[in-house]
């Protein structure tokens, strides 16, 4: 504890000289090189401020006793709805802040952000209407389907957030509205826009929703409110929910959602009944129409469950299997395969790489309507 103590120490006093010593020396922020092209820029932004306010946190509170750990102490003092209410609003307004604050675009979320609008505004899932407004380089999510255009990534994410954008539709109708002017100009995906706003939104609440979620699993693991709120906070500021999921409308936000629902529900059905076993089995299907490569984690839960739960887990396996099945279904029907469009753009086998060539890997395509990442897979060049 304590060499953990001083190399928090250690991080501190780094972090601080990092903000501000080479603003006042160089004139400029420089920028620290990580991992998988990201950076820690230097200077006093709100992302700087807010990391440096976690580590402080976590330094101050570290070597505390049960009874004077104060913010654990205030939770201790709320009733449950509310203890988790707070949770849920302080990581909803730390991802909405780190999401409005995100620089890098990205055409993987495309699809995510604009179905939940094609579905309300036209009743169907065709983004040919966006097709103006993405850049070309972040059209690779995209597939040409005869005259339409669709998504070649899993139809969960989009569905999960479609909710929020009706409750927005309904409350602020012209503001919704205003997407069509965006996306009829060129490279209107990165201006401010309604649609860019809603992905931060649906994003930054459906991870806190799974932060809330997984605070209840740790209660109920734990008992103890201190060292649930410290795996909390571990969980919700040192998993892909903060560089990820609680930024933009990736896979990773709905699967770690219901995921975790699916764990909460097992364990309230070994203390209050079978129908949890009903909704764990919808919550981890509809994890894998999210993020297709959780069936090693569904595979792995279902083992337990019938180890655990004997002949009444079969509710938990068939309602696992349906939602399943059912995007298996949609994927052979739209894309020709089981596994869908976007688990074709890579292989295990082939590098993901400018220097590969392509090839059209739904038969229902034209060879002629593939262009550069579009509906495409990779191969090796010949």
């Amino acid at each position: 504890m304590k060499r953990a103590v001083s190399v928090l120490d250690v991080c501190l006093v780094l972090l601080a000289v990092w903000f501000v010593l080479p603003l006042l020396v160089l004139g400029y922020e420089p920028a620290l090189p990580l991992p998988f092209g990201n950076h820690i820029a230097g200077g006093l932004s709100q992302r700087n401020l807010l990391i440096y306010l976690v580590v402080l946190w976590i330094r101050l509170h570290l070597r505390t006793e049960p009874g004077q750990a104060w913010l654990a102490r205030f939770c201790g003092s709320l009733s449950p709805f509310l203890a988790s209410l707070l949770i849920g609003v302080v990581a909803f307004l730390v991802y909405l802040n780190i999401g409005v604050c995100r620089a890098w675009p990205t055409g993987d979320s495309i699809p995510s952000k604009l179905l939940p609008i094609s579905i309300l505004e036209q009743g169907n899932m065709d983004l040919e209407v966006f097709r103006a407004g993405i850049p070309e380089g972040r059209s690779y999510s995209l597939c040409k389907l005869g005259d339409r255009s669709i998504s070649v990534y899993p139809p969960g994410t989009p569905l999960t957030a479609l909710p929020v954008y009706a409750a927005f539709a309904v409350l602020f109708p012209e503001m919704f509205h205003s997407w069509r002017w965006a996306y009829s100009v060129p490279d209107g995906d990165d201006l401010p826009n309604v649609a860019n706003f809603m992905e931060q939104f649906s994003a930054a609440l459906i991870a806190a929703l799974a932060v809330v979620v997984f605070w209840q699993i740790c209660m109920r693991v734990t008992r103890d409110r201190r060292s649930s709120l410290w795996f909390t906070v571990a969980y919700g500021l040192g998993t892909s929910l903060l560089s990820t999921a609680g930024l933009a409308l990736w896979q990773h936000g709905p699967a770690c959602l219901f995921l975790s629902l699916m764990v909460l529900c097992l364990l309230r059905a070994k203390e209050e009944g079978a129908w949890f076993l009903v909704l764990a089995g919808l919550s981890g299907g509809w994890a894998y129409v999210c993020r297709p490569p959780v069936v090693v984690v569904l595979a792995a839960f279902a083992l337990w469950v019938v180890l655990a739960f004997r002949w009444r887990a079969i509710p938990f396996l068939v309602l696992c299997a349906v939602p399943s099945i059912a995007i298996m279904i949609w994927n052979q029907v739209v894309y020709g395969s089981f596994m869908g469009g976007y688990a074709q753009l890579v292989s295990v086998f082939v590098p993901f790489d400018g220097g590969s060539s392509w090839r059209c890997c739904f038969p229902q395509v034209a060879e002629s309507s593939c262009s550069a990442r579009s509906c495409c897979s990779l191969r090796r060049p010949e």
